[in-house]
Parts: structure tokens; C-alpha cells; sequence
């Protein structure tokens, strides 16, 4: 996502809210979606989506990594 690269989390998480309103349970959308909240500092929102997840893909090594950065 080019907003990411170019840093413009608050931007990017905009364009993820409506991808994740199109597919919900996209994993790629909700990964990109705590990645920018963790960025922007808004860690309870970076937890939440990554709890939901690891709720329902509880081996998914890339959330947990992500939940790891957050923790920090």
C-alpha cells in the first residue's frame, strides 16, 4: 500500500476501515490495519485487531509477531 510506505498511517488505516467494510475477514486488511495503528502510537487498537484475529488463527505467526512489536 503506497500510503504506507510513504508513512501516512492515519491515511492508510481510512482506505483499510473501507476495505475491511468490503471484506471483513481479510487477513492481509486487519495485519496492515494494526501495523498502522501500532504506528501512529494507538495501541489498543493495534491489540484489539490482532486479538480478534489470533481469536479465530490462533497459529498465525505474523499476528503474533505484530503483538510482540506492539507489546514492547
Amino acid at each position: 500500500m503506497t500510503l504506507m510506505k510513504l508513512n501516512n498511517y492515519k491515511d492508510a488505516i481510512g482506505y483499510l476501515i473501507e476495505a475491511k467494510r468490503l471484506q471483513p475477514d481479510n487477513l492481509k486488511t486487519l495485519y496492515r490495519m494494526a501495523y498502522c495503528h501500532n504506528c501512529i502510537g494507538e495501541y489498543d487498537k493495534a491489540r484489539q485487531i490482532i486479538n480478534d484475529v489470533l481469536k479465530k488463527n490462533e497459529k498465525s505467526e505474523e499476528f503474533k509477531n505484530l503483538l510482540e512489536d506492539v507489546n514492547k
